[in-house]
């Protein structure tokens, strides 16, 4: 039986990685801390058939709100759309919303927008809505944009020394 939960530092990070729906789950790299007291790590979206639907090689997933646990992924209740929080210092600060059975997702500049749509949704961990989040997003006329599929590396000191490695192992 796969397991997709993930467990580390001592309990910060306690996630299930599989999407309510059960067709589609996430993989994370243990999280690093980006400063004093903020985490990110790697991420990709994959269907239950393990096929990479979603991974930007540069980029970091940042924790969202509430800060008690490192949550990086709210699941709509139907599990086809996640959002999270991509990060790269200086460059990307980006709410991403993604639809993982129609293979699209909206991008909002928080440089620019500071979380204002987001706290409009009133998003809930496997609670919201995906047809009204979808529907609020298109009515702000933000246009859907292609998945990025970025190849996931793995170098040879990575495989050598067992670093970076993808959790949960599934």
């Amino acid at each position: 039986m796969e397991s997709f939960i993930y467990i580390d530092l001592k309990g910060l990070i306690e996630i299930d990685t599989l999407g309510p729906g059960k067709k589609f789950y996430y993989r994370v790299q243990k999280p690093i801390s980006i400063n004093m007291s903020n985490y990110a790590c790697k991420i990709m979206f994959l269907d239950i058939a393990h096929n990479l639907l979603y991974h930007r090689q540069n980029v970091l997933a940042h924790w969202l709100e509430p800060w008690q646990k490192i949550e990086l992924v709210k699941w709509s209740k139907q599990g086809n759309l996640v959002y999270f929080y991509e990060y790269r210092r200086n460059e990307i600060y980006e709410s991403v919303f993604v639809n993982l059975r129609d293979k699209y997702c909206f991008r909002i500049d928080e440089m620019k927008n500071n979380f204002e749509i987001v706290k409009k949704l009133s998003l809930r961990d496997r609670e919201f809505n995906e047809d009204e989040v979808i529907a609020k997003l298109q009515g702000l006329e933000l246009q859907p944009q292609p998945l990025i599929k970025d190849e996931v590396q793995v170098g040879y000191f990575d495989k050598l020394l067992n670093l970076n490695k993808w959790h949960p192992s599934v």
